[in-house]
């Protein structure tokens, strides 16, 4: 598999804030630049499909020259609403779907998922960090729309509830630590 191109970045960034206060998550500074930056500069040397999912600040978003979508839902259906519209905007039949508030993930990650998924001929690959699995960063093959569909239309919402309905396939990290995740202030 040509790792370099198989596959497109979703870098979810269309959730409310809720726990910031209502601001925009990747938009947050952090050591000295936004969020969404650490992403973008992290996978813009390995691929050039990155797709930004933002349900708010289109105009600031697209400021970074990448396509930005919005959620095909009119309200916030959760991050799988963003991974739906990301679904059907890919070009490739792999898509690598990180959240704006993990600016530690990198290269060297996405390659294990990918081959992972390429030895075990699995659709849906996700991350334990030596303590608990993660629901993101995910690799899915863009097949899964149909089942990410179908899941909010029953009206659920959890990541980690789809992908056991999927059997999400595990990449344990060599590191015993957990990746680095913004979810409130105290963590910048």
């Amino acid at each position: 598999m040509n790792q370099q191109h198989s596959y497109n970045v979703c870098i979810l960034a269309g959730g409310e804030g809720r726990r910031f206060g209502g601001r925009d998550k990747g938009l947050i500074e952090y050591q000295g630049k936004p969020l969404i930056e650490h992403l973008i500069e992290s996978f813009c040397a390995h691929t050039d499909e990155i797709i930004i999912s933002a349900n708010r600040n289109l105009d600031r978003y697209k400021n970074y020259n990448r396509p930005v979508i919005s959620d095909l839902t009119k309200t916030y259906a959760g991050p799988l609403a963003g991974v739906l519209a990301a679904c059907a905007y890919c070009q490739n039949k792999w898509l690598l779907v990180a959240a704006c508030d993990q600016p530690d993930i990198n290269h060297t990650l996405v390659n294990d998922m990918l081959d992972l998924a390429k030895t075990n001929d699995s659709k849906l690959i996700i991350t334990n960090d030596g303590f608990h699995n993660q629901p993101l960063p995910m690799l899915l093959h863009t097949s899964l729309q149909s089942t990410i569909e179908s899941f909010l239309n029953s009206g659920e919402r959890k990541v980690a509830l789809w992908q056991t309905q999927q059997n999400a396939l595990t990449l344990k990290l060599n590191q015993r630590k957990p990746a680095i995740n913004i979810n409130v202030p105290a963590d910048l």
